[in-house]
């Protein structure tokens, strides 16, 4: 499963890297796409998506971590009741 997300993140990330080069190159400040959005405004909000998706990674894999710990904790708690048994 953290592979996965690896992954996904990964390809998420070259996405949103693309697409803000690409922002980028046609232009910034006040240039804008043939639809009329700004350029900058896209970029900015590209940018934050790429911030919110990482912090989601991260916090993911902290729950990650914490629930294999407890896991563990319960194994083992299980395992000397059985032995007690």
């Amino acid at each position: 499963m953290t592979q996965e997300n690896s992954r996904l993140h990964s390809e998420l990330r070259k996405s949103l890297e693309a697409r803000i080069e690409t922002a980028t190159q046609s232009g910034s400040g006040g240039s804008k796409f043939a639809s009329g959005v700004n350029v900058g405004e896209v970029v900015d909000t590209l940018q934050q998506q790429l911030e919110m998706v990482i912090r989601d990674r991260d916090n993911f894999r902290e729950l990650m971590k914490k629930a294999s710990n407890e896991l563990e904790i319960l194994q083992k708690i299980d395992q000397v009741g059985k032995e007690n048994n």
